[in-house]
């Protein structure tokens, strides 16, 4: 049990969000940035595909959430 600063998407998953209450509805926190930060240009496969399908799907459920808020 505990409170915690959830992204709308993540907190309406039903996977995720299943049983959450938000607590603070009229609150919103100030909208952050995300970074993906290597060692170097040289990169694992596994890296790129990381950070190629974080930034499509963070991409896609930021969208959506924005949609809905206006």
């Amino acid at each position: 049990m505990g409170i915690a600063l959830l992204p709308d998407f993540l907190a309406a998953h039903p996977g995720f969000g299943a049983g959450l209450t938000r607590v603070l509805p009229d609150w919103e926190a100030t909208p952050a940035h995300l970074f993906a930060v290597t060692p170097s240009e040289l990169q694992p496969e596994r890296i790129r595909k990381l950070v190629s399908f974080m930034k499509e799907n963070f991409r896609v459920a930021l969208s959506e959430a924005t949609e809905t808020k206006h």
